[in-house]
């Protein structure tokens, strides 16, 4: 019976023994995470707050071309240039995207379209007859107002899911020269969709 009893009382201060070490073990597990989380989750804070910092666009607004370069009813390819920041990395001057600009012949009014084709995201070209649009990736076809052509028209599937993104633009006076300029708000919008949404 002693040794039953001594054997029973063994058991009990092993098991003690072993829930000590087990909370020792839990408690520096926990100081350690702690430990960790205090130098670490400003990093990571750090790191993810710049990676978003460069897919977030913004509108650029942009004197662009004179109203003087442009001819009535022919399509005029233009970059748009800004200062932009990828991460930890910023390009003072880089292209941040590209406008169609369309002066019509009656009234010298200006339209603008990114040049972003809303199927797919490629850069849209002037088509051979330099009047109207097209997309070199699945031949989109857009007329010279940007509006989408139907299939009829063209003899092929129109794959673009809405006409061309327009852009704000105005006609204004330089302070200096007095000469007319093109400006421009370019945004960029998510492809694919059937009505426009700004991308950001």
């Amino acid at each position: 019976m002693d040794a039953s009893r001594s054997l029973t009382n063994h058991w009990f201060l092993a098991m003690q023994q072993m829930q000590r070490r087990g909370f020792l073990q839990w408690l520096t597990g926990l100081l350690g995470a702690a430990v960790c989380s205090v130098v670490g989750l400003p990093g990571v804070k750090y790191l993810l707050e710049s990676l978003g910092r460069g897919r977030r666009t913004a509108r650029v607004v942009q004197r662009v071309a004179r109203l003087a370069d442009l001819t009535p009813g022919r399509p005029l390819l233009v970059a748009v240039t800004a200062r932009k920041q990828d991460a930890w990395t910023e390009y003072p001057q880089h292209v941040v995207g590209r406008v169609w600009l369309v002066k019509s012949g009656g009234d010298g009014g200006v339209q603008a379209f990114t040049a972003v084709c809303p199927h797919l995201g490629c850069t849209i070209q002037a088509a051979a007859d330099g009047k109207t649009f097209v997309c070199p990736c699945h031949r989109a076809a857009f007329d010279a107002q940007g509006r989408r052509l139907p299939s009829s028209a063209t003899g092929q599937e129109n794959h673009a899911p809405r006409d061309m993104d327009a852009l704000a633009c105005r006609v204004v006076q330089d302070e200096q020269t007095g000469e007319a300029w093109v400006e421009v708000t370019l945004e960029q919008f998510v492809p694919g969709l059937r009505h426009k949404v700004a991308r950001g």
